[in-house]
């Protein structure tokens, strides 16, 4: 036989092939038969060639396997070649085995039996869902079934909710059921119902790997929604404190994503327990909270409890506590984690950071300092910060005139702005300023210092308001005293006698001043020394810029001026013609030559009057006519027209001795001696 080994289907025709060597002059018959085709396998066991004579190379014969509808693994047949005529010579090979492969689904039909959709549902650990593979028709072999999962939607996820993705499972040979194991993975993400779809994808007879038919190859997993949230209904809470202590709802939700979506499963029983727990805000000295359960009903998405901020007088920065979630029972989960947790911000409160002030002069009202420029170099004013004192804060500050004056603040005083900075727990701080030293004459100027803050973190409701007075400096007004000796004289005019006084001003010269002198007079006789006078206190103006300025002093009429009598004129005060905004503190000044004397001339006083010469004169009566006897009367001062009266007086003097008993003589200014001659 030209083959040795062939294999067949089930149903083929085949050719068998003789091999012919030579050749036979004669024709002849050659057998081809089937040795063990017990079960009508083959149409025919025995199939006969005929030979021509002369033929060679070689012939076949046709077999053809019955195709009969059973389930048959492999079957092996032995063909066997012979011939009838005995002059043929049959050599080998000359026997053929033949395989009718195996038929008719001998290795069995694969389906899914499950009836789809089948459930399964998510725990606390990753499970095994069985889905059952069933092999039916015939179960010859070992076969190797494989499958696949596909999802439809992003949400489910192949290898995060659900694994294998692929793989196989082995039948062995008389095998009729077998299962596809998939995990179910356990995680703690909310999650909706999910859709995955198991498919046999392909089978094989395992040595052959021979195709296998699948049926029915394709099943629904759903896993039944899981997980559902429980959260805050927000993640932080922010609280003012007061006034008076303030209920509050905490809201707590199951089923809700953060951004509102509905998510998990809400038609069983959860129940959460709550926690407060202090921070920075202490549990009954900030709040007040009792811990508790709280239990979801079938279908119950939202629970509230209650917390309360307690109103207080203490300074305080932002304070906060937190309220935890523990989950005691029910399909739920914090998603993330850190929901389970919700933060509580109480406000800053009564005046946390403090409040920024001058510090209050005696009185409660804004501070004022008052100083002489050449006495002080520097002052401070003390800035406090009253209430809290949390965190590092700043105050800003300007120096500003009060006046008209535009020239720089740094002129006078500096520097002209800056900022104090308060460290925590800082309370008290300076404004230092500097009084800038100089030689020129000042009035007094008001400076105004303004505290402003640089942001709302600090609050100044009162007392931002600080000034400085600066007080006239360098003689701004001058020194005012009288005159040297030569300026002031003793006059006479159609009005009387006058006494003029000089009065000098020094240093500056700015302002109308007026100046109070008192005046008086004074000798042996006199008795009340301001009657010398008219007006013994009289007021002189000085004009602003003006210097010197004259003051006259009227004497009375019956004022007798003796030599040597003495003058005295005094400054008794001195001011500002005109009030100065900001007051007149170091000047006007009064001189060293506050007080001064004049003496009394002969040239300007009255003079004491009388006779020359006081001896006794002897006359004698004369014979005839009339007898003039010589008295001379005479003063001392020369001063104004003296008219003396005299009057005479004797014993047994009569009108025949004498003329006249009485008279005057009369002194003209300037007139020292008169001659005066009784008859």
């Amino acid at each position: 036989m030209t083959d040795t080994a062939i294999s067949v289907q089930e149903g083929d025709y085949f050719n068998v092939r003789i091999t012919i060597f030579g050749s036979s002059p004669t024709p002849f018959n050659i057998i081809v038969e089937v040795e063990n085709d017990l079960g009508g396998d083959f149409v025919g066991v025995t199939q006969v060639a005929s030979v021509p004579a002369g033929v060679t190379g070689g012939t076949n014969v046709v077999f053809s396997a019955k195709a009969d509808g059973i389930p048959e693994d492999d079957e092996l047949f032995y063909m066997r070649l012979y011939a009838l005529d005995p002059s043929i010579l049959v050599s080998s090979p000359n026997r053929l085995a033949v395989t009718v492969k195996a038929n008719d689904n001998a290795f069995g039909v694969f389906s899914i039996s499950e009836v789809s959709p089948i459930i399964a549902y998510e725990s606390l650990y990753t499970t095994v869902t069985r889905v059952k593979v069933q092999r039916t028709v015939s179960f010859f072999r070992s076969v190797i079934v494989f499958f696949m999962l596909n999802s439809t939607s992003d949400a489910a996820v192949i290898q995060g909710d659900i694994a294998p993705a692929s793989g196989f499972i082995k039948f062995q040979p008389q095998q009729t059921e077998g299962n596809i194991e998939l995990q179910i993975i356990a995680d703690n993400i909310p999650e909706n119902q999910e859709s995955f779809f198991v498919i046999i994808t392909s089978a094989y007879e395992e040595t052959s790997r021979a195709g296998v038919l699948v049926n029915s190859s394709s099943l629904e997993l759903i896993i039944a929604a899981n997980d559902a949230p429980i959260r805050f209904s927000n993640a932080e809470y922010r609280y003012e404190e007061g006034p008076g202590d303030i209920s509050y709802n905490i809201s707590v939700t199951r089923g809700f994503m953060a951004d509102g979506s509905a998510i998990g499963p809400i038609n069983n029983v959860v129940t959460v327990e709550y926690t407060f727990q202090s921070g920075t805000a202490m549990l009954g000295e900030d709040f007040t909270g009792t811990n508790g359960v709280l239990m979801f009903g079938p279908g119950e998405t939202v629970k509230t409890f209650t917390l309360v901020i307690i109103d207080d007088t203490v300074p305080e920065t932002q304070e906060s506590f937190s309220i935890k979630l523990v989950i005691t029972r029910g399909d739920a989960v914090f998603y993330p984690e850190s929901s389970n947790t919700a933060t509580i911000f109480i406000g800053a409160n009564d005046n946390p950071s403090g409040t920024i002030s001058f510090k209050p002069d005696p009185g409660g009202g804004s501070p004022t300092l008052q100083v002489n420029e050449d006495s002080f170099v520097t002052v401070q004013f003390v800035v406090q910060r009253i209430g809290g004192t949390f965190g590092n804060i700043s105050a800003d500050w300007y120096v500003d005139r009060d006046s008209g004056n535009v020239d720089p603040i740094t002129n006078d005083v500096g520097p002209s702005k800056g900022r104090l900075d308060f460290r925590e727990g800082q309370n008290q701080s300076v404004i230092e300023l500097t009084i800038v030293q100089d030689n020129d004459p000042e009035p007094s100027e008001l400076f105004t210092i303004t505290l402003y803050a640089p942001n709302s973190v600090i609050r100044l409701p009162g007392n931002s308001l600080a000034r400085l007075l600066i007080e006239d400096s360098d003689n701004y007004y001058g020194t005012v005293e009288f005159g040297p000796s030569n300026d002031h004289r003793l006059f006479t005019n159609q009005s009387g006698r006058l006494l003029q006084l000089s009065l000098t001003r020094s240093g500056g010269r700015f302002a109308d001043l007026y100046i109070n002198i008192t005046v008086s007079y004074s000798d042996a006789y006199i008795k009340n020394p301001e009657e010398a006078f008219v007006q013994s206190t009289r007021r002189a103006i000085m004009p602003n810029g003006e210097d010197p300025v004259k003051i006259s002093f009227q004497l009375n009429p019956s004022t007798f001026l003796v030599i040597g009598g003495e003058f005295k004129a005094t400054i008794i005060d001195l001011g500002l013609n005109s009030a100065s905004r900001y007051g007149a503190f170091n000047s006007p000044r009064i001189g060293t030559r506050r007080q001064i004397s004049t003496v009394v001339s002969s040239l300007e006083a009255n003079g004491e009057t009388g006779f020359f010469n006081v001896t006794n004169q002897v006359v004698d009566e004369p014979s005839s006519g009339v007898l003039q006897v010589g008295l001379l009367v005479s003063r001392e001062g020369l001063s104004g027209r003296a008219v003396v009266s005299w009057s005479l007086s004797g014993t047994d003097v009569t009108s025949d001795d004498v003329s006249a008993f009485q008279g005057t003589v009369v002194l003209e200014s300037g007139i020292l001696i008169m001659d005066y001659n009784p008859q």
